[in-house]
């Protein structure tokens, strides 16, 4: 009961971000993981899962393609972002293993945000994961090594 009327309110969260910033804006994505976080706790995993993915796909896309959008965040808001990419991650490598595609991609996610947030370091050993992930599952010369490569580049 409590968790269904939780559910209520974070779909109403997820609708008023999405009339102010748009369904696939960053600040939308915070609204997804509080639902998701919610659905995990009532046992519908799938569902879960797949709210972590369109997170994962909506901050890529920021992190990869639409800095501008990054630019009119607070220090706050790219924290809480991290936070949840880093859950994720945990989430992903827990339900599919380490070397899982669906980890790497996490992965990759949170090393782009960990360089945009100028956190080198921690960047660096998550895309260098990613990159011998990529490299064993697609080979050197596949869009998404190079991709990885390029932000490799940046660290």
């Amino acid at each position: 009961e409590k968790y269904s009327k939780a559910l209520t309110e974070f779909a109403k969260d997820v609708y008023v971000c999405s009339l102010d910033h748009g369904p696939e804006h960053v600040r939308t994505a915070a609204a997804y993981y509080y639902m998701a976080k919610n659905l995990f706790k009532i046992g519908k995993e799938t569902a879960g899962l797949g709210f972590c993915t369109k997170i994962m796909k909506i901050w890529h896309k920021a992190l990869e393609t639409e800095k501008k959008i990054l630019e009119n965040l607070t220090e706050a808001q790219m924290c809480e972002g991290e936070e949840i990419l880093t859950s994720i991650f945990e989430t992903r490598k827990q339900t599919y293993g380490a070397e899982s595609i669906s980890t790497a991609e996490a992965a990759f996610t949170l090393g782009l945000i960990k360089c945009e947030m100028k956190r080198f370091n921690e960047a660096e050993l998550l895309l260098e994961n990613v990159l011998a992930t990529y490299k064993g599952k697609f080979g050197g010369d596949d869009l998404r090594t190079s991709k990885v490569q390029a932000a490799l580049e940046l660290v």
